[in-house]
């Protein structure tokens, strides 16, 4: 594999080192797919590598910005013009949010990605500059399908956020249903 420019994102970084509970077919089965998407993609394979780092920035800036749209849409429990803006923002955000949701999985299962998640390697670094086991790239790709499975529930529930605003009392339904109860006093009367 050529050398990549991110040293996160080569999945080499302080070494490699395959679980042991990997079968060594299966093993040299995703060495030879990262190896051909590497050859046939090699500028991109140099450039990105696992693009795992451009992932976890992606998801991270897209879940800080629904986070402050949510407290804008919470405001509009009080008042109407933040819920307003607040669920035309969601739904502009839900269109970003299946984007990450889709760019996870499809990072995390690429050839490259499904080769770094069996490196049992420890990828943090202390001040000594030495790394330590505690986090390893097979950990992070695991907690990439758990927040996958995450973020497709909060997709759903993003997605049916809008039932609040079509149930908010307008200007006038008191009228309504004022009238319609008279209607129904002179109908039994």
């Amino acid at each position: 594999m050529p050398l990549i420019d991110n040293s996160y994102n080569s999945c080499r970084i302080p070494e490699f080192i395959p679980d042991p509970d990997v079968d060594v077919l299966q093993l040299l089965e995703l060495a030879l797919k990262s190896n051909e998407y590497c050859l046939d993609n090699e500028e991109q394979c140099k450039k990105t590598g696992t693009n795992w780092a451009a992932l976890w920035s992606f998801n991270g800036s897209i879940m800080i910005i629904q986070g402050i749209n949510f407290i804008l849409m919470a405001c509009g429990a009080y008042f109407w013009y933040p819920r307003l803006i607040g669920a035309i923002c969601n739904c502009l955000l839900s269109c970003c949010h299946l984007a990450a949701w889709i760019t996870i999985f499809a990072t995390r299962f690429s050839p490259l990605g499904n080769y770094c998640a069996i490196n049992i390697a420890g990828n943090q670094m202390e001040s000594n500059g030495s790394f330590n086991d505690s986090y390893t790239y097979k950990s992070e790709g695991g907690l990439m399908v758990s927040f996958g499975i995450m973020q497709a529930l909060l997709f759903c529930c993003q997605c049916f956020c809008w039932l609040p605003l079509k149930n908010t009392p307008q200007k006038g339904d008191d009228d309504k249903d004022k009238k319609k109860d008279k209607k129904k006093d002179k109908n039994q009367g």
